[in-house]
Order: structure tokens, then C-alpha cells, then sequence
């Protein structure tokens, strides 16, 4: 049986990779800093789970012993606002847990590593961005801190990888969205951000941004799926993955407006506010490559992703 070990088990996408893992016949273990992580109910709850700090080398040596696979889903996440104020807090403590991380798996002999990259390692354009582009000039500004962080991060996988004969399969993944993600206004992405305002609101809903923002969003555990497929078929990558659909804030603003009507009776109206932090104004991230391999699979429209994430806040809220 193969034995998978996912980092950040009860994050946004090791709680989903874990999910969908669970109905295969894989032995996993999940990593989470420490036992305070598992109090919020997540899949990593069913499984085992490891303990340990992964900036700190000894951990990481320790975690990965006797793994097949291991998925790198821990990281220092934030959304836009942190990237304004506080870039550098993306930085260092990524860039602690890759090379720990990837030098600890090789030592231990592990046969394969999924890096999870991100499409901020590219320069800003306004055709769709392709795998060679990774590496162009610079990252728009706003993604100074994290695109810099996730381009070494991919050197440090493939060197790693080399140097220890273990394959790593590096992805790109565009704007995920789905269940288990975070809510909380000074780390969450766009669409759990706007699902709190509105879930708060009374009479209108601030929208950082422009209405016309548009982005590449997939259903995560598409994703998570599509990234399972790459590792059958050997497909080291770098590849982008993404649902081939763009959407507008103002379509995703007027699904949550719908939900928090038909919820709460509530009839609110945006406002946008283009002064407050917001990312790059449009990204195109070309997918042909994913879709000559089969793995773009889309199980679920983003209106559908919104409704589900939106019951999850809800019950988030309900008192025990």
C-alpha cells in the first residue's frame, strides 16, 4: 500500500487532498503544527496524524521517514491585504519549510514530491500566460514577495529532486475555491472574504476592487484530483491547472448576494471600493497542457463552489 503524507492536514488543500485520498487505497499520514490544529473538525481527524513544526529541520526529517509520496500542501498563506501590508511574513517561513522539507524527503528516500506552486510566479501580461513564462521578468508587484518565494521554491524542488533521484512533480494551480478554507478577513482569499461580509452585512456589501476583476477559478478538489492524475502519469510539470473559465467579480459578488437572500431574507447591494488592497486586475493562465493530459475535469460550476462554501459558513457560525 502506498504511503502518502500530506503537509498542512488541515489546511484549505490538505484537508481536501486528504478527503479525496481517503477513497483510495493509500495509507496517509497528516502533518499539523501541533494537537491545538485538530480542534476544528476536518478530515485529518479520521486519519493519523504527525506533529511538528516544519520550519524546523529535525520535524521534517522525522515526518517523512517511510513515505512514498509526500504532498506539500503547508504553507503561510494570506490574501491580498496581507500582501500589501505584511509581504515579507510570506516569505520566510515558506522558503524554511520547502528546503527542510525537500532535503528531509530525499534524505529519507522519499520517491515522490508534489510541489504546489502558484500562478503569482509570473510576469504580468494580458495574453494567457504559458508553463515557459514562469520564469520571465519579474512578478507583478503585489506578488513581489510570494511569486519570487514560489520561483525558488520551484529551483529548490527540481534541485532537490535531482541530487536525491526523487521525482517531483511541481504544479500551478490559478484561483482554487471550496470547502475548508478561511474566513477570517485578514487571511482569507476573495471569495471567503466576500462570503463573511456578506454573511454580516445589513444593507450593502463592500467588494475590494474593480467589478470587471477577472480570474481563472476551479472547484479544489478538482484540483486535488487533477494533481493525483499527474503523479500516475508522470507528468513532473511545471503544469497550470485551472477549471478554463474566467469569472468576474461582479458575477461572483451576485452569486453570494442570491445565497444571502434566499438565507437571510436579505437584499444587499456592492459597493466597490478600488482604494482598499486587491491583487492584479486580470489573469490569464493558459491550461493546454493540463487539457492534452486529461486532467481538466470540472465536477462543479463556481456558482455551485460559492452555495457550498457558504452552507460551511453558516454552520461554522451555529453555536455547539
Amino acid at each position: 500500500m502506498t504511503r502518502v503524507l500530506v503537509t498542512g492536514a488541515v489546511g484549505f488543500l490538505g484537508s481536501n487532498f486528504i478527503e479525496i485520498l481517503r477513497q483510495t487505497e493509500t495509507y496517509i499520514t497528516g502533518v499539523v503544527r501541533n494537537l491545538v490544529s485538530l480542534s476544528t473538525p476536518r478530515p485529518a481527524c479520521e486519519i493519523g496524524c504527525a506533529f511538528g513544526d516544519l520550519t524546523k529541520p529535525e520535524n521534517c526529517l522525522r515526518v517523512t521517514q517511510q513515505q512514498d509520496l509526500v504532498i506539500h500542501c503547508a504553507a503561510h498563506t494570506a490574501g491580498a491585504m496581507t500582501m500589501k501590508n505584511d509581504p515579507t511574513s510570506l516569505v520566510t517561513q515558506n522558503n524554511l519549510m520547502n528546503n527542510h522539507l525537500l532535503e528531509a524527503a530525499g534524505k529519507n528516500g522519499v520517491k515522490h514530491f508534489v510541489f504546489i506552486s502558484s500562478s503569482a510566479v509570473y510576469p504580468e501580461s494580458e495574453l494567457p500566460l504559458k508553463e515557459e513564462d514562469g520564469m520571465k521578468g519579474d512578478p507583478p508587484s503585489i506578488y513581489q514577495g510570494v511569486g519570487w518565494m514560489k520561483r525558488y521554491g520551484e529551483q529548490q524542488a527540481k534541485f532537490f529532486g535531482q541530487h536525491y533521484g526523487m521525482q517531483v512533480y511541481i504544479v500551478r494551480p490559478t484561483q482554487l475555491a471550496g470547502l475548508y478554507d478561511k474566513f477570517d478577513e485578514a487571511h482569507s482569499h476573495m471569495i471567503p472574504g466576500l462570503i463573511a461580509r456578506a454573511m454580516k452585512a445589513q444593507k450593502t456589501l463592500e467588494v475590494w476592487g474593480h467589478p470587471d476583476a477577472s480570474r481563472d477559478f476551479m472547484y479544489v478538489q478538482d484540483f486535488c484530483r487533477a494533481v493525483l492524475k499527474m503523479v500516475e502519469l508522470n507528468l513532473t510539470g511545471p503544469i497550470n491547472i485551472g477549471s478554463g473559465f474566467h469569472y468576474k467579480t461582479e458575477e461572483i459578488v451576485q452569486d453570494i448576494i442570491e445565497y444571502v437572500h434566499r438565507s437571510r431574507g436579505i437584499s444587499l447591494t456592492p459597493v466597490y471600493n478600488p482604494n482598499l488592497p486587491q491583487t492584479v486586475r486580470a489573469r490569464f493562465i493558459n491550461t493546454d497542457l493540463a487539457r492534452q493530459h486529461g486532467l481538466m475535469k470540472n465536477t462543479s460550476s463556481l456558482s455551485q463552489v460559492i452555495d457550498m462554501m457558504m452552507r460551511q459558513y453558516e454552520q461554522q457560525q451555529v453555536p455547539a
